[in-house]
């Protein structure tokens, strides 16, 4: 979902230097890319769920207004080709738009701390991208926050949003 929302979004949004500088949840960030005062939140899902899960408080908390995106995906056959089908075809793409050797090294420094191998099988998994939808996270939107969790001894929340409910927060 991140490769997917960095190579059609941020790309296009930023170019595609700062768009591979704004990933920073590769580097342990809470938020998956931010930019300026801008954050986003990317989650992938399948066409068949009606719920997204949060994994951390911190994923959708901030003072500063962001964007919880769902990059809604189905699986497909090994034969499905669309040019974004899989991580390995994704990976080409952006690197195809890199021009500058520095930000060549920093997109693969990311993709290695985030793990991906692209000799793993995963990489070559191919699925289709159904539809994108952002929401605008704000004050009003329904979260958990820090300040929510008033017992120290409690250490990890993750919770799930019925996806149909976020409507009055989508983002055209």
């Amino acid at each position: 979902g991140e490769l997917y929302f960095l190579d059609t979004t941020l790309a296009e949004k930023y170019g595609i230097t700062d768009a591979i500088r704004s990933w920073s949840g590769t580097d342990g960030a809470t938020k998956d890319f931010s930019k300026d005062s801008d954050w986003f939140e990317i989650k992938a899902v399948s066409t068949s769920s009606v719920s997204v899960k949060i994994s951390s408080v911190s994923q959708l908390s901030s003072e500063i207004p962001g964007h919880l995106v769902n990059v809604k995906m189905e699986s497909m056959s090994p034969v499905f080709v669309n040019g974004k089908s899989s991580i390995g075809e994704l990976f080409h793409s952006i690197l195809k738009r890199i021009d500058v050797d520095e930000t060549k090294e920093l997109f693969l420094s990311k993709i290695q701390n985030y793990g991906i191998s692209l000799t793993d099988e995963c990489c070559s998994e191919k699925f289709n991208v159904v539809s994108v939808q952002s929401y605008l996270v704000n004050d009003i939107f329904p979260r958990l926050l820090e300040s929510d969790i008033k017992h120290k001894e409690i250490c990890k929340v993750s919770y799930e949003l019925i996806i149909n409910s976020l409507e009055r927060f989508k983002e055209v």
